[in-house]
């Protein structure tokens, strides 16, 4: 007989056995021989009844002597047996087993049964009970071998396969196995004992110490065999040919001087790693893990800034929407200055008025160069048409998303066309056509006019009341196209470029969802020229506002 052999075709298998043995995944010799036993009752010495309660499980031996059924709340039932002891005397002190609304049992035990039974004794009234415990009738045939005076196994069994008849199927099953049929998987020197034995050890033990032999063998099998499917994995993938994702690192150095720390020895090491791992024509398989807080993300960045360098782009993935957001803010910050460009895609999330949108990715390739890094300028998405104002909740969509309500702050973003450096006669042009309107149009917590993009903080005014009374907010596309307008003429004008476009017609807006979220982009807006090094750290800078 082989391992692999199905059950169906062994004739020691009664049929009607078949379908439960299924539910439980068993289908060839081998499943059932690996179906472990779950603890082992030894049964070649009972001890004897307990006197007192105990939280410690025992397994006792005795004769049922007497059988009742008490009935409460109606249907409910109670099926007591009482148990006494082979040697029982007059200080003998019987032991009530105890079974709630389980009528099936009352059909399996009988007044004169021998019990073996494994449970926790607890003092009831005057008697010790044990409560719904495990048990098993003794009877005295052919296999009582199999069952009794030994260490017996005790298995996870299902409904139609009782502990008597699934141990008697594994008897059977080691019993037709030979020796030669059975490959062990360890090296020689390492065996100990052959995994036939070990089989039989482990679901009919000899004694305590050939258990544990047993339970070594089959779990240092298990492990090695592990370590061996791990290492021919790491062999085939280690064969597998493909390109390198890695750029020079001019675009990852820019990264790492702009931020406000230093990498710790840690993330350099690993960033290093990373780098090797991306310049490998293998592919790459690592997993980076660390503790809440200890740099994981600004690894990520930087392998990811590696790949886009080499021209391709790179995802960073988040398990919700509101972490996704924290993400995307946070590479906005990074990474806007170094003219990478951005999308966020999360899905449907039911906002405070209503559902949300469903965030659309950047569609189009990445086909334009910027500079030695190889990077598309940052484009976001296009304005709604709200020229006409905002008196409800309007949603729309471009390349990103935008969300207008009223008694909305928002963080707003637009940038020049190709990123067009603007002088500081531009930017003073800028500056002032956001404070004309300031007051008029919308309420200004801050700006910054940057030489190649600007930041607004705003709070957008009631414009009129409608038909029913309610306010009507200024729309953004209204609000920035004036602003565009009016300063693309002027800058043209005073640079003799006239016709040139200034401004991306693509904006990005975020909506202020908390006081946190509110002060967290004022630090951002007024942190930006020093953070992207435009001036020096506490170098006054002429063309931001609060």
């Amino acid at each position: 007989m082989e391992l692999s052999q199905p059950l169906e075709e062994c004739d020691w298998v009664p049929r009607p056995r078949l379908t439960p043995l299924r539910r439980l995944g068993i289908v060839t010799v081998e499943d059932l021989l690996t179906h472990f036993p779950r603890r082992h009752e030894d049964r070649r010495e009972f001890a004897g009844f307990p006197r007192d309660e105990s939280e410690v499980p025992i397994c006792i031996c005795g004769e049922v002597v007497k059988t009742s059924v008490r009935r409460f709340g109606g249907w409910k039932k109670i099926f007591e047996a009482t148990l006494e002891e082979d040697s029982a005397n007059a200080l003998s002190q019987p032991l009530v087993l105890r079974w709630f609304n389980m009528h099936y049992v009352q059909k399996m035990i009988a007044t004169g049964q021998r019990l073996v039974v494994f449970g926790k004794p607890k003092l009831r009234g005057q008697w010790l009970c044990l409560e719904h415990p495990e048990f098993e009738v003794i009877e005295n045939d052919d296999e009582m071998s199999i069952h009794f005076r030994r260490i017996a196994p005790i298995y996870p069994a299902t409904e139609g396969l009782p502990q008597r008849v699934f141990r008697g199927l594994v008897y059977e099953a080691l019993r037709h196995l030979r020796e030669g049929e059975v490959e062990t998987l360890l090296p020689r020197k390492l065996e100990g004992i052959g995994r036939r034995e070990a089989l039989q050890q482990i679901h009919f033990p000899e004694s305590t110490e050939a258990l544990a032999v047993a339970r070594d063998h089959l779990v240092f099998s298990e492990f090695f065999g592990m370590q061996m499917t791990i290492a021919s994995r790491r062999a085939g993938l280690a064969s597998r040919r493909g390109a390198a994702h890695c750029g020079p690192g001019d675009l990852l150095e820019r990264f790492l001087r702009q931020l406000p720390f230093d990498l710790t020895d840690a993330q350099a090491r690993v960033l290093e790693e990373v780098r090797r791992d991306l310049a490998s024509l293998q592919p790459m398989n690592r997993l980076l893990q660390g503790d809440v807080g200890s740099g994981k993300t600004v690894v990520s960045i930087g392998a990811m800034l590696l790949a886009v360098e080499a021209g391709f782009q790179a995802a960073l993935m988040a398990p919700t929407q509101i972490l996704a957001e924290q993400h995307y803010a946070v590479l906005g910050r990074w990474l806007e200055p170094l003219g990478v460009r951005l999308a966020l895609r999360t899905g449907t999330r039911k906002e405070e008025t209503g559902l949300g949108p469903l965030f659309a990715a950047v569609e189009d390739e990445v086909d334009a160069a910027l500079g030695s890094a190889g990077c598309q300028p940052a484009v976001f998405g296009s304005l709604p048409n709200t020229a006409r104002g905002v008196a409800e909740t309007v949603y729309s969509r471009g390349r990103l998303p935008h969300f207008e309500r009223p008694w909305a702050k928002y963080a707003i973003t637009f940038t020049t066309r190709n990123r067009r450096q603007l002088s500081e006669s531009a930017r003073e042009i800028v500056l002032q056509s956001i404070l004309r309107w300031k007051d008029h149009r919308y309420e200004l917590y801050a700006a910054c006019v940057m030489p190649d993009h600007v930041h607004l903080l705003i709070e957008p005014m009631v414009e009129r009341d409608d038909d029913e009374g309610k306010p009507v907010f200024y729309g953004l596309a209204r609000i920035l196209h004036t602003i565009k307008s009016w300063t693309a003429n002027e800058i043209n004008r005073a640079e003799g470029t006239k016709g040139a476009a200034v401004w991306e017609r693509e904006s990005f807006d975020r909506l202020i969802r908390s006081q946190s979220d509110l002060q967290e982009k004022f630090r951002y807006i007024m942190r930006n020229p020093w953070d992207t090094n435009v001036v020096g750290q506490g170098e006054d800078y002429a063309w931001v506002w609060d």
